[in-house]
């Protein structure tokens, strides 16, 4: 017969208890594993890099953590081989649109491609979870901090001031990021941090960008001018901000084409880009124009010319229909 004590029965039961305890984490584990496993749907050439899934699962539990929205397996983030046109560089290693990432299999640069599986689930976390309320300039340096590629910066310094200036101008314009601008914004937030929180933005930096934050006065800004007599009859917001230089004939000129996306010509429009409207007067109804410019008695512009002579002239005559007058 055996016996045993009371401190030896507790101690194995005890035991049973971890162990059991211990199994049951595991299999929780390996459930928690299936269902990331299951978030992330790998096409192409790209199921070939395993290591990809396993970043990618690691980089979703991060986020989790953090506190953000992630991919589920009824609502999966699906991730395609980039094409491979185009001149491919480490700045177009990767490419985003709700719910589908495209990634190079080996981007130029000392990056790899995980690196940039990171950025690119970064801004679908954040699209699942800020709900747009983070600006284009703060989702990308929150991209930047979240895929490592910070730490592989040789060097960093603080951008020059016309690098600055020129990154505010865009991001005051709402223009998208070129490869200079996002050169000086990976420097700031390397020397200067980004909140890990949800939809944070650093403070350090909105101050250094001048970015306002939009509110009741500075949502929306206008300056209301009398036509004839050239009076500001009313202002509103923020009237004091530089915008891009250009005319205001673009504005009758962008509502007289017949044909183009709004938001493209919407764009077009806001960074004052004679060169991109000029290729659309193709689509172009002098009929139209003239009707909006009527309102001023005898104004030049709002002279008919016949389609097929209007359709002849060069570049230099229709720039007077942008309110220009040589090259920008």
């Amino acid at each position: 017969m055996w016996r045993f004590s009371f401190r030896q029965i507790h101690g194995r039961l005890l035991g049973r208890i971890s162990r059991a305890g211990d199994r049951s984490m595991k299999a929780l584990g390996r459930a928690l594993f299936l269902d990331l496993g299951a978030a992330i749907l790998i096409f192409g050439a790209l199921v070939h890099h395993p290591a990809l899934q396993q970043c990618g699962l690691q980089a979703l539990e991060e986020l989790r953590s953090y506190g953000y929205s992630i991919p589920t397996a009824d609502d999966p983030v699906r991730i395609y081989p980039a094409g491979t046109t185009g001149s491919v560089t480490a700045f177009h290693a990767g490419g985003w649109r709700p719910g589908v990432i495209s990634l190079r299999e080996n981007p130029q640069g000392p990056a790899g491609a995980e690196v940039y599986l990171r950025h690119e689930l970064m801004h679908e976390a954040s699209f699942r979870t800020c709900n747009g309320k983070l600006p284009p300039w703060a989702e990308e340096a929150a991209a930047m901090r979240f895929s490592g590629e910070l730490a592989l910066q040789t060097t960093v310094n603080q951008p020059s001031l016309s690098d600055m200036e020129t990154l505010q101008r865009r991001i005051r314009w709402g223009a998208k990021l070129n490869k200079q601008d996002y050169r000086t914004l990976s420097s700031l937030v390397a020397l200067h941090g980004w909140p890990q929180k949800p939809c944070g933005i650093s403070e350090d930096l909105e101050k250094q960008l001048a970015v306002q934050r939009p509110d009741e006065d500075a949502a929306f800004s206008y300056t209301l001018i009398h036509l004839l007599s050239g009076r500001t009859v009313e202002s509103k917001g923020d009237t004091r901000s530089p915008f891009p230089p250009g005319s205001l004939l673009k504005i009758p000129y962008a509502a007289a084409l017949k044909e183009g996306v709004g938001s493209s010509i919407g764009e077009e429009l806001a960074a004052s880009d004679t060169t991109r409207l000029l290729q659309r007067k193709g689509s172009f109804d002098l009929g139209v124009f003239r009707r909006i410019v009527s309102i001023v008695r005898d104004a030049p512009l709002g002279q008919d010319v016949p389609t097929a002579e209007l359709q002849g002239k060069g570049d230099g005559f229709w720039r007077q229909y942008l309110g220009e007058r040589s090259e920008d």
